[in-house]
């Protein structure tokens, strides 16, 4: 309930960050063509970005935190109409 589930994958702005912004991250639920660790890599340095203004830079912090739970969220798709298939969750 905590990841606000939709079909086989959870509501994650950024694939990261909960629509709540409820203090819980996931790193990793990320697919795309040729986006390997590099992608991964990028989710944990934004991770590290925010949790560091959370302690360094609350204004900072609150201006991501509100555009993480505003709606709506901006395409990110890249203009790729992918499948609505389960393995397709993440892409």
């Amino acid at each position: 309930e905590h990841l606000h589930w939709q079909g086989a994958s959870p509501r994650l702005f950024l694939n990261l960050f909960p629509a709540s912004f409820n203090g819980l991250y996931v790193m990793g639920m990320i697919e795309a063509s040729g986006i390997g660790w590099q992608g991964r890599a990028e989710q944990a340095d934004l991770l590290a970005a925010y949790l560091d203004a959370l302690e360094h830079d609350a204004s900072r912090a609150a201006r991501f935190r509100d555009r993480v739970t505003a709606a709506p969220w901006p395409d990110l798709t890249g203009g790729y109409h992918y499948l609505g298939l389960d393995r397709m969750a993440y892409y």
